[in-house]
């Protein structure tokens, strides 16, 4: 087992970068999503229309309990999806009632080592997801 106690994160980052996408940039993908963008991790948001929009020529703006942040962030389009993509993880954040309608736009982010980490509410997403791409990656 790797001991990482006296190894300090942003060396952590050099020799383990991360890239992590987060497909559903609405309030809980843009809150993890930004938290993580926030300590200096690699993430891309991916999303459409007017969202698309805001985030490619705003910042990001979290407020929360815990404090409030702005910050620039990577964005694509979802509908410009081209299978060239290589995230390490894809937060997953999008409504429970969208999910079947997604795992099209799934399927071209998720690559071999790729591990989805499902945030939707409700039952039955991560069975769902582990019978399209496999339950040691959800």
């Amino acid at each position: 087992m790797l001991q990482t106690e006296w190894i300090k994160p942003s060396l952590l980052k050099e020799v383990f970068p991360m890239k992590i996408g987060v497909l559903g940039a609405g309030a809980i993908g843009c809150f993890y999503g930004g938290l993580l963008a926030r300590v200096g991790e690699d993430v891309t948001f991916i999303a459409r229309g007017a969202t698309l929009q805001y985030l490619q020529h705003h910042d990001l703006q979290v407020k929360s309990i815990w404090g409030n942040f702005a910050l620039p962030v990577k964005t694509i389009a979802s509908d410009g999806l081209d299978n060239r993509l290589d995230f390490d993880f894809i937060l997953l954040a999008i409504k429970s009632t969208a999910l079947d309608n997604t795992i099209p736009e799934l399927k071209k982010v998720v690559g071999e080592g790729t591990k989805i980490v499902c945030l939707l509410n409700g039952i039955g997403n991560e069975e769902l997801l582990a019978a399209v791409f496999g339950a040691e990656r959800v």
